[in-house]
């Protein structure tokens, strides 16, 4: 547990400058974590077969064309979503040999892809929004995530789902209540003086519920390949993925709630 929270701060001590000082340094952390976040979701499928290099690199492309190839929080571009789409079906004909390449695996790809660059794009979008916000987001998921793993473990009967034994629901109700006490103070003080408070608190208080959806969804995705974690790249924390899920997943929902506070 010691190592774990040291290496957590110390992740926090590199990614929060990098934060603050934006840029080019920013979008190149994008890059390389999404990179990382690529590969642990191929390398699920892919770990008994392996895919050709090709296909590895045009899918990577495709990734990082819909992250940067969108700046907009309400717009969307259509071109990265053909590129991906041409990019990583035509190659199926190319090769006409399914054992190498087929269908199954294009589309496999394809649903990836465009998940976790859609998602990569809201989070460049949101950050170039406005950075008081992307740390909202960022408060939110991790108020929620630690305060639901402290309460789980002193406290925790009743599990909440199959999908992730650890988890229980006194762990995840008073998570939800931490954060949204503590990333509605942060709204109101840094942000705005919003004078309808309970909207501001019911939509923290929904975005907190989501974001633990995500950290179910992206479990669900690794129970169903019997893996604890994505990967190993960080000690005591497993991949990229276990560490992000929540926040990625919630982006997807953070790009309507502003609208709303």
């Amino acid at each position: 547990m010691k190592k774990k929270t040291l290496v957590a701060l110390l992740i926090l001590a590199l990614i929060i400058p990098i934060i603050l000082v934006g840029g080019v340094y920013f979008n190149i952390a994008i890059l390389i974590i999404s990179a990382l976040a690529y590969k642990e979701i191929i390398d699920l499928e892919f770990d008994s077969k392996e895919l050709p290099f090709v296909i590895k690199i045009l899918g990577l492309i495709s990734l990082e064309c819909l992250i940067f190839g969108n700046n907009n929080i309400y717009k969307l571009n259509v071109w990265p979503i053909c590129l991906t789409l041409l990019s990583l079906t035509i190659p199926i004909m190319i090769y006409g040999n399914f054992k190498k390449y087929n269908t199954n695996d294009a589309f496999y790809l394809i649903g990836n892809v465009i998940f976790l660059g859609i998602c990569f794009s809201f989070l460049t979008s949101i950050y170039h929004y406005s950075l008081k916000y992307f740390f909202l987001m960022l408060i939110i998921t991790v108020m929620t995530d630690s305060f639901a793993q402290i309460i789980g473990r002193l406290i925790g009967r009743h599990k909440l789902t199959k999908i992730s034994p650890n988890k229980t629901i006194e762990g995840s109700l008073v998570g939800t209540l931490m954060a949204t006490f503590i990333a509605s103070m942060y709204y109101i003080n840094v942000i705005s003086i919003n004078e309808n408070v309970f909207q501001v608190v019911l939509v923290i208080f929904i975005l907190s519920v989501i974001s633990q959806f995500g950290d179910l969804l992206f479990s669900a995705i690794k129970r169903l390949y019997s893996k604890k974690d994505f990967s190993n790249i960080i000690p005591a924390h497993g991949g990229i993925l276990d560490r992000i899920d929540s926040f990625l997943f919630l982006t997807i929902i953070f790009v309507i709630a502003v609208k709303f506070i």
